[in-house]
């Protein structure tokens, strides 16, 4: 009896296990034909506006993550899904094109060469030029690096962003202007400076005092810079004459968007300015010291003498302006309508120099306004203004030496 039911029970497992084994089958043809039927090979041929095949073409399908090169022949092979509705082809030098499957199997491409490296526009004279086709040599500055900085002029925040041009500060004073040679010492006995061109119009530049230290150049908020270039060979004479023999900063401003809403930018910036290191010095006991030994290596008796009511003041302390706050705010306002555009800045600018007699506070105003009248005319003004005050000492050409070195004295 137990025999009996053991041999039905193997025998039930058996039907069900080939029953399984069939359903199983089944299921994986199922799945194999659908798998087939919802992925399919779409091929075709890439070829560029003349009609040579192009190789080396990337063609990717939407709703899938493949992709596929195009040989030497501008063949082409790629699996896509259902999901698939289009294919892109993309290449360097050339636009980029989708096309639509549908139902297709073979999808030929037509791609047309589009130059774009060399689109770059350069600003030469007064006007602008395609960087293609210029020839001379030129350096492109984005103000966008030192529009943050809390700094009285633009011309101290040139050093080191272009090549061939060189810029050192004479002094330390804040408005001190920045000594700048593009390409090395071009004469020994006329000037040294390159020519400042703001919006097509020259710059006069330099220190124009001969008492305390001024700065034209800090009449224009570096916010409001749109463009710097800098023209460093001969062909710049050929558009501003003799005075660009030592090269050419070209400067333009910010202009507003034509028939864009208006925008309001403001900021502002704070640092704080202190000397790194000071001189160390000999205090008054010290001093009479080294004073009497000087006396008596020379044969002669003592002199110096420290005074009963103590004198050791430490002078550089009393000159020197530690943690000098430096401000810097800034308001613009920029937009237009389909046939003008403007744009409107005001800046207040109060920085601290490191020694307490020096300092400089500035208020500027820009207005920028284009707007054209029909198309043959199109009038427009640059107009600026700015109100510098130069706080400083006289330690211009008529003086005898600077508060630093009198206070070491």
């Amino acid at each position: 009896m137990p025999i009996f039911i053991l041999r039905i029970f193997i025998l039930k497992l058996t039907n069900t296990y080939e029953k399984t084994s069939s359903l199983i089958a089944y299921v994986l043809l199922y799945l194999t034909q659908s798998h087939a039927q919802s992925n399919r090979t779409v091929t075709g041929k890439v070829t560029d506006d003349a009609g040579n095949p192009l190789a080396g073409v990337t063609v990717s399908a939407t709703g899938t993550a493949n992709n596929a090169i195009s040989d030497g022949k501008g063949n082409y092979s790629i699996q896509i899904s259902e999901k698939s509705t289009s294919l892109k082809f993309s290449y360097l030098g050339f636009g980029e094109v989708e096309a639509k499957i549908g139902g297709k199997k073979t999808v030929d491409v037509n791609m047309v060469s589009e130059a774009k490296a060399l689109s770059d526009v350069v600003v030469v004279g007064y006007g602008t030029q395609q960087k293609k086709s210029f020839t001379g040599s030129a350096a492109k500055v984005n103000p966008k690096e030192f529009a943050q900085l809390v700094t009285p002029s633009i011309d101290k925040q040139l050093g080191g962003r272009a090549a061939g041009v060189q810029v050192t500060n004479s002094g330390g004073g804040v408005g001190t202007p920045a000594r700048i040679r593009v390409r090395g010492v071009n004469s020994v006995s006329a000037g040294q400076d390159p020519l400042i061109v703001v919006d097509g119009v020259p710059f006069i530049s330099g220190n124009l005092a001969a008492v305390t230290n001024s700065n034209t150049l800090a009449d224009i908020n570096p916010n409001d810079i749109e463009n710097i270039e800098i023209l460093k060979d001969g062909s710049a004479t050929a558009i501003f004459g003799s005075r660009a023999a030592n090269g050419v900063i070209m400067i333009t401003t910010k202009k507003g968007d034509k028939g864009g809403k208006m925008k309001v930018n403001y900021d502002a910036t704070y640092g704080f300015t202190s000397p790194g290191s000071v001189y160390k010095m000999l205090n008054a006991d010290q001093f009479v010291t080294i004073a009497n030994e000087k006396r008596v290596n020379a044969g002669l008796s003592t002199a110096a003498r420290v005074s009963p009511t103590g004198t050791n003041t430490d002078w550089q302390s009393l000159v020197y302006n530690y943690n000098a706050l430096a401000v810097q705010q800034n308001v613009s306002f920029s937009g237009g309508t389909a046939k003008s555009s403007y744009f409107f800045s005001l800046n207040y600018s109060d920085q601290k120099g490191m020694l307490i007699s020096n300092s400089q506070k500035a208020y500027r105003m820009r207005f920028n306004f284009d707007t054209e009248v029909n198309k043959y005319v199109k009038v427009g003004n640059n107009l600026t203004l700015a109100k510098v005050y130069d706080y400083d000492q006289n330690n211009g050409t008529n003086a005898l030496s600077g508060s630093v070195a009198s206070a070491l004295r």
